[in-house]
C-alpha cells in the first residue's frame, strides 16, 4: 500500500473529527472515544487494507538505541536501549505499570501483550542467543551461553 494512500486516509479520519489529538480522540459526532475503542476502529481498518497491525524497528547509536514499536498509522511508543555487561547483553527501559497509560497513551491491559511483541521481536532479530526477562520497569536481554558469577 503507498504512503500517499496511507497520508489521505490519515487526512481523511482527522477530517472526521475521529482522530483529533494524540490524547484525546472523538468520534463522527464530536463525542469522546475510550483510548480502547479507538484501538478498535484502527485495527478494523488496517485488517480492512491489510495493513500489519504491529511492528518494531530498532535505531541503534553505538552503546545505546531505541526501539521503536508501532501500531497501526499513528500509533508509536519509543523505548530506550542500552548494551549491557556481563551476562545482560541489553537492556530495554520500559514505563512502569503506574505510568504506562500516561507515557504509551495505550491502555494499561494492553501493557503485557506489547511488551512480550517487543520483547520476542528484539531477540528475534537483535538478540537471538538471548533470553529474555520483563521486570516492571525493565526488560533484560542475559546471554544464553555465558554462566553468570556475580563478583564478590
Amino acid at each position: 500500500m503507498s504512503d500517499c494512500f496511507l497520508v489521505a486516509l490519515m487526512c481523511f479520519f482527522k477530517s472526521l473529527s475521529i482522530i483529533s489529538s494524540k490524547t484525546l480522540h472523538r468520534d463522527y459526532f464530536k463525542r469522546p472515544l475510550p483510548i480502547s475503542n479507538m484501538h478498535l476502529l484502527i485495527d478494523t481498518i488496517l485488517k480492512i487494507f491489510n495493513l500489519p497491525a504491529q511492528s518494531v524497528s530498532f535505531i541503534n547509536k553505538g552503546r545505546e538505541g531505541e526501539i521503536i514499536y508501532k501500531e497501526g498509522i499513528m500509533s508509536k511508543i519509543r523505548f530506550y536501549v542500552s548494551y549491557g555487561g556481563n551476562d545482560v547483553v541489553l537492556y530495554v527501559s520500559i514505563p512502569s505499570a503506574s505510568d504506562w497509560e500516561k507515557t504509551t497513551l495505550f491502555p494499561l491491559n494492553r501493557r503485557s501483550d506489547i511488551l512480550h511483541f517487543v520483547a520476542s521481536q528484539t531477540q528475534k532479530y537483535q538478540a537471538p542467543s538471548c533470553i529474555y526477562e520483563i521486570y516492571d520497569n525493565s526488560i533484560l536481554f542475559r546471554s544464553q551461553s555465558l554462566s553468570y558469577i556475580p563478583v564478590k
